[in-house]
């Protein structure tokens, strides 16, 4: 796994010990995540990735809120 990240260039290795240091930052690695699982199971359509999350109907009150304050930003 360490061969193949390092590879892609999300991290590198340095001497001494061969200690790994990341690359990429979390938020860069979800967005990438993100985009690709939208584009390969959704078609690019990212409202439908949304639809199947609320569908499951599992959610807390508190998520459910926090995605209505996302929702209320982006208007």
């Amino acid at each position: 796994m360490i061969k193949r990240c390092h590879e892609k260039g999300a991290i590198e290795r340095r001497n001494p010990h061969w200690l790994c240091h990341p690359l990429v930052t979390i938020e860069e690695a979800r967005e990438y995540e993100t985009a690709e699982l939208i584009n390969k199971m959704f078609g690019g359509a990212a409202d439908q990735l949304v639809a199947s999350i609320l569908e499951r109907g599992n959610l807390s009150k508190e998520e459910i809120e926090r995605l209505k304050q996302v929702v209320r930003e982006l208007e």
